[in-house]
């Protein structure tokens, strides 16, 4: 497959969700995820909300799906600091990976 530009529906409101997408395309969720990875790395914006995939209808839902993700990676780098925090190490050794 290409990239999921042909089958994503546009705008938030017409989201997909991932198993949904998943059974439509025949594979599993855990490769449709990366299927999704590898079409943002090349650069395709394909949004994501609690309702699923899709394509941004406009500038406003990509900067939504962009407020929503950094919101996630806070949480996600808050919850890495406290488990090393109780593991001993020392706060700011740890590597950010994007």
């Amino acid at each position: 497959m290409d990239d999921l530009r042909n089958i994503l529906p546009t705008g938030k409101s017409n989201a997909i969700s991932a198993r949904e997408l998943a059974a439509k395309i025949g594979v599993s969720d855990r490769v449709l995820r990366d299927i999704v990875t590898e079409d943002r790395v090349k650069g395709i914006v394909i949004c994501s909300s609690s309702a699923g995939y899709y394509l941004p209808a406009n500038k406003d839902e990509i900067r939504e799906f962009c407020n929503f993700m950094e919101k996630r990676a806070k949480h996600s780098f808050i919850a890495i600091q406290s488990a090393l925090r109780a593991l001993g190490e020392v706060e700011g050794q740890q590597t950010f990976i994007p």
